[in-house]
């Protein structure tokens, strides 16, 4: 997954979650999004589980770029 963060009145704030089919994806989407101009930063990170039950482990931060939170508990 590649997860832009956007600056708002609340601090860093996550954007559009981009689903990718592997780590390589997620680190170069997350590098892209880190890029454009809406965005501060990105973080690409893995994690596995079940779509249907919403049931997944723990993510694992594979790469980040420019300003992300230093809280990532949302991940968890």
């Amino acid at each position: 997954v590649a997860l832009p963060f956007v600056r708002s009145e609340a601090g860093l704030v996550p954007g559009d979650a981009v689903e990718c089919g592997d780590a390589d994806l997620a680190v170069v989407t997350a590098m892209a999004l880190s890029m454009s101009k809406d965005n501060v930063g990105a973080i690409a990170f893995s994690r596995t589980g079940d779509s249907v039950s919403g049931e997944f482990s723990d993510a694992v931060i594979v790469e980040q770029f420019g300003e992300v939170p230093s809280d990532l508990t949302m991940l968890y």
